[in-house]
């Protein structure tokens, strides 16, 4: 025997032959199990989205709801300022509209229109210091030269603020507060 002479392709070519089709197959499986990942992911975030929603509309809801039946209970018992009682009951009709409205809007486009920024301040101030206990001694000062307009939506802009001005006062426990918006 003098030498070998081999033709054709090694075994080893052959096996490496079919590396890039393995390559393939697991960077497909990788892509499909992290596009699941995300979905889950979504998906969990969607659902957290929505209970925190629902936890949001129950709390703005129960406000008003509790104080008409404290107008209720008031009127029951024949209270003497039935006129006043009328005018809060109204006024926590028209906040239940609002709140109705507010998540309404979530999620669609808002219609813009030139908006007081100072007068919301002003409704804002008179709704919160109606509704703070009287023995907390918040103070709402409202600073301002000039009328501000801007483009927004009354409603989301109305529920921004309140919002904004609610965690102020939260973050004091509502004693000795003084909240100034310059």
């Amino acid at each position: 025997e003098i030498g070998k002479i081999h033709y054709g392709d090694p075994k080893i070519i052959n096996q490496l032959m079919w590396l890039p089709y393995f390559e393939i197959g697991f960077t497909l499986l990788f892509l499909l199990f992290s596009f699941w990942g995300f979905q889950i992911i979504r998906i969990s975030e969607k659902n957290y989205i929505l209970a925190g929603m629902a936890r949001e509309t129950s709390h703005q809801l129960g406000t008003p709801i509790t104080s008409l039946f404290g107008w209720l209970k008031l009127l029951e018992d024949n209270s003497i300022n039935k006129n006043d009682i009328y005018t809060s009951i109204k006024e926590d009709v028209i906040r239940l509209s609002d709140i109705s409205d507010r998540f309404y809007k979530i999620g669609t486009s808002s219609t813009l229109v030139l908006t007081d920024v100072i007068n919301i301040f002003k409704n804002l101030k008179i709704y919160l210091l109606n509704r703070v206990p009287k023995n907390s001694n918040v103070k709402i000062n409202l600073n301002y030269e000039d009328e501000i307009f801007i483009m927004g939506d009354l409603i989301l802009l109305n529920w921004a603020f309140e919002n904004i001005i609610k965690n102020s006062l939260d973050a004091t426990n509502y004693k000795n507060s003084i909240i100034d918006i310059n």
